[in-house]
């Protein structure tokens, strides 16, 4: 049986999230407590060029209060596809435009407590045109051989989750011969 909710009082409306308190019944038949995040849904793209090389982006990210490394990301905004997203966020933080976007799948980085779902990408850059950043990102865009970046995330110098599956995805996939 699964779980049955009862209840649901929203607590927190912000603007890529919503966080509820749920009442449900489990199937012992006991009434609990859930915490639960609806936040919108995302997109990653590893970016990489003819040349051997892959694209990331450092920008500051509040919460750890430090500069991560990341692949290219953001939110997918209302009625977009998530390759319509990916191929925005791809132009607005490295002001790259691709003819090529691989869906490599997607995941839920924090299931227990969030319904968030990343869709993954991988883009091969023909191309550069000066996007529109977001008036409240600052992101460096870094550009770097494939193999120091998969040994970045091998010495553990990336610790972004969705940055680190995505590279383990796509230098598998590579390795395989099923990107090119």
């Amino acid at each position: 049986m699964l779980p049955v909710k009862i209840e649901s009082t929203l607590k927190f409306d912000g603007k890529i999230m919503k966080i509820y308190l749920d009442k449900i019944k489990i199937e012992n038949g006991k009434t609990v407590m859930r915490e639960v995040v609806r936040h919108s849904p995302a997109v990653c793209v590893f970016a990489y060029d003819d040349e051997g090389y892959g694209y990331l982006v450092k920008q500051y990210r509040y919460p750890f209060d430090e500069y991560l490394t990341e692949v290219v990301a953001g939110l997918c905004e209302e009625g977009e596809k998530p390759e319509e997203s990916a191929r925005r966020e791809l132009n607005e933080e490295i002001d790259a435009l691709c003819d090529r976007m691989d869906y490599l799948g997607e995941f839920y980085p924090t299931p227990g407590y969030c319904d968030e779902k990343i869709y993954v990408f991988a883009a091969k850059i023909t191309g550069f045109q000066k996007g529109i950043p977001d008036e409240d990102e600052f992101i460096e865009k870094i550009r770097l051989p494939l193999q120091e970046i998969y040994s970045m995330a091998d010495r553990g110098e990336i610790c972004d989750g969705k940055t680190l599956m995505t590279i383990y995805k796509v230098r598998y996939l590579f390795n395989k011969g099923k990107l090119c």
